[in-house]
């Protein structure tokens, strides 16, 4: 009973945040669209309109999954897809969230304070709250949503690893590969999720009690079988099930999509962001995600390697966020965030 009048103040939260950003004036770029969201509107529309194959440019016609719910609504209620994106986006957003405070629930029991940490991912200025309403074809909301599901049941998987529980083991892991296969197709950053499972055994414990000074071949000898006796067990095949799932997923995407020709390269991309953004630029971008709290960080160090070093796949989770900052795009901030909030968060 208790969990459910959490769950109704922190609905109501959600709705007086609302009403706050309600003011928020839409974009008049691209009458409305902004600027990647001229890709995904092109490709709402077709959707909507029930055409198959959909056609559309790298990297945006590989997210249909944002686009798909948009027209479904649409069509459905009748309504505009612009306006329609709005409430798609809202109730992506406010599933975001809500799994999000289930997810703190596991790391602090008071609910005062997960409804700040709440309140504060729901506030930011460059989350999709507020963006929904001014940007109102941006993908980000739906993509989290995937994302936090994903992260909540990395927990359960842990436990099962540990106490060699194959039967549940591979049951979690079916619906873990079932939400990283969908999340896949609303953001492909989300098969960071089925790497971060590989960390579910503290790998960087192997490295325990040697030395960078003294390293010898005969340490590397001794680390590899370490590595050995850690990964290539039975246990660890079934840790690969997420991975049949995303294939699975892009080979159905590839039978109901056609890229229109461009000179887009993900690998073009990344080393194009890696080489022109500046550290200063780099830095400001996490500054603006984190805010104030940055400067508290050298205070609690002890606990955060505490916290890092006994949940290592959210360590991982952290570096790869902070890569997807760097090479990710020119929004710093937005893409940071989005991709270590949980983390942060806590």
């Amino acid at each position: 009973m208790k969990r459910i009048y959490e769950v109704l103040a922190l609905t109501l939260l959600f709705l007086l945040i609302c009403f706050i950003y309600k003011g928020q004036q839409r974009l008049s770029y691209n009458n409305g669209l902004g600027w990647d969201g001229v890709y995904y509107n092109a490709i709402t529309e077709q959707i909507f309109q029930g055409s198959d194959p959909v056609s559309g440019q790298d990297p945006f016609i590989h997210r249909p999954g944002t686009p798909l719910l948009i027209a479904t609504y649409a069509r459905i209620y009748g309504t505009t897809i612009l306006d329609s994106a709005v409430v798609v986006n809202l109730a992506g957003m406010y599933l975001t969230t809500l799994l999000l405070f289930l997810w703190l629930g596991s790391f602090f029991t008071k609910f005062w304070l997960k409804g700040l940490l709440s309140f504060l991912f729901m506030m930011a200025w460059y989350l999709p709250l507020r963006v929904t309403i001014q940007d109102p074809m941006a993908t980000d909301a739906w993509g989290a949503v995937w994302f936090m599901a994903g992260l909540l049941l990395i927990p359960p998987i842990r436990k099962m690893f540990k106490q060699k529980k194959d039967g549940a083991l591979f049951g979690y892991l079916l619906a873990f590969s079932l939400v990283v296969g969908i999340g896949v197709l609303f953001r492909e950053s989300n098969t960071v999720l089925f790497l971060a499972l590989f960390f579910v055994v503290n790998p960087f414990k192997v490295f325990k009690g040697f030395s960078i000074k003294t390293f010898t071949f005969s340490d590397l000898s001794q680390l590899l079988k370490r590595l050995w006796t850690l990964y290539f067990v039975r246990q660890t095949l079934l840790l690969f099930i997420p991975l049949i799932f995303i294939v699975l997923a892009k080979g159905l995407l590839s039978n109901h999509i056609l890229v229109e020709k461009s000179d887009y390269s993900y690998i073009k991309t990344l080393f194009k962001w890696f080489y022109t953004k500046s550290l200063p630029e780099y830095l400001l971008g996490i500054f603006n995600a984190c805010g104030p709290m940055v400067v508290l960080l050298p205070f609690f160090t002890k606990e955060i390697r505490v916290l890092l070093r006994e949940k290592q796949e959210l360590l991982f989770l952290l570096i790869m966020a902070f890569l997807f900052g760097w090479v990710g795009g020119s929004d710093t901030e937005r893409i940071f965030f989005i991709s270590a909030f949980p983390i942060l968060l806590i």
